[in-house]
């Protein structure tokens, strides 16, 4: 094997010049624990909604039980997918529980279709069933799934995002398609476009078909609504743990998880009731818990050891993976990507750029001009 020339040089270096740029001028967005998060091969019951098409919503995965679809998740990384809390019952066996990934329907396991077993499922440890505060549990698939054109992760959103009321998003499911308990599940997946709901809007139409007193609120800061305050339109049984995600730049983000609704008896039969949004867990709200229990890429600077974490040594938590478009793993074409850091570092004697891609009047062998 030849090694990489330095005839590529000049190519090379604008690539990285024109991402530099751009990822200065980008802001604190995402929290990536996959490079290439977030994107789509195609320009739940959510009843009311319409049939998606094929590798619409990459991100998309049914959490199945002994076989049998239970709720939906968003795929995250390689490794893992987020959903409800309330999906998993901690006294059924891991061996029980298994995720659909790539497919709009819900299918039998044939050798063509993509199912993954379940390693592990997190639930968050702050739960609470009864107001559904921190309604989000992380499923660790029993192997690493490779990215395809209708299989990729979902970016997350960064702590500090707060997504505003009035912003049009899209949530997907294969819940039930009518607002009956006991209608049918589609056999499609469905996708329905939804504007999120001031939170204090929410909790005031909440609070009073609850009769809860002013400072109760149902809707907990880990929360957020989205759907219609008019008829039935939106999630429904069977949407659960689904994602809500919101698009930005031609990149979409894990806005919600689908957590839960209003529901009333109708002659006997339960039934969600009209005129109440959809409520979602913000899963950028538990970005810590999130990172701790999910592996990520970090970058250590300074030292000429490899430690692990601690107080006295400097690590970067890694935004984003850029790899070079016309990379090739087979002759090693192109191999060279860009990595972020999380935020600013100092430079330091101990930290400082080994090489300069400035032009010559900025910098001179590495160092800036003084």
């Amino acid at each position: 094997m030849e090694p990489a020339g330095f005839g590529q040089d000049r190519t090379m270096q604008g690539w990285i010049m024109r991402h530099l740029c751009s990822l200065l001028a980008t802001t604190l967005l995402t929290m990536s624990l996959a490079q290439g998060c977030g994107k789509r091969s195609v320009s739940g019951r959510i009843f009311n909604g319409q049939d998606a098409k094929d590798r619409a919503w990459p991100w998309q995965v049914s959490m199945q039980q002994n076989g049998f679809h239970i709720c939906g998740g968003s795929l995250i990384s390689e490794s893992w997918v987020v959903s409800a809390a309330h999906c998993f019952d901690p006294s059924v066996a891991i061996s029980a529980y298994r995720v659909q990934l790539g497919e709009k329907r819900i299918v039998s396991e044939t050798p063509t279709k993509t199912f993954s077993s379940v390693n592990r499922i997190i639930p968050h440890p702050n739960y609470n069933s009864n107001s559904f505060l921190a309604d989000i549990a992380l499923v660790e698939l029993e192997k690493p799934i490779a990215f395809t054109a209708s299989i990729s992760p979902v970016c997350l959103l960064n702590a500090s995002i707060r997504v505003p009321a009035g912003k049009p998003c899209w949530v997907t499911g294969w819940g039930n398609t009518l607002p009956q308990v006991n209608s049918p599940r589609a056999e499609i997946l469905q996708e329905l476009e939804v504007l999120t709901i001031d939170s204090t809007v929410c909790n005031d139409r909440y609070r009073e078909a609850l009769q809860k007193p002013e400072g109760d609120n149902p809707i907990k800061d880990d929360m957020m609504c989205s759907g219609s305050m008019e008829g039935y339109k939106g999630t429904a049984w069977g949407d659960s743990g689904g994602p809500l995600v919101c698009e930005e730049n031609g990149t979409w983000y894990l806005a919600g998880i689908v957590s839960w609704l209003l529901a009333r008896k109708v002659n006997g039969v339960l039934t969600v009731s009209p005129d109440y949004p959809a409520v979602y867990n913000r899963p950028n709200a538990h970005n810590d818990w999130i990172q701790k229990n999910v592996p990520v890429h970090r970058v250590q600077l300074g030292e000429n050891q490899i430690f692990d974490q601690t107080r006295n040594q400097t690590f970067s938590s890694v935004k984003w993976i850029i790899l070079h478009p016309s990379f090739d793993s087979a002759p090693h074409q192109s191999d060279i990507a860009l990595v972020e850091l999380e935020s600013l570092i100092l430079l330091t004697a101990t930290i400082s750029p080994c090489v300069c891609l400035m032009p010559p009047s900025v910098c001179r062998l590495g160092h800036p001009v003084e």
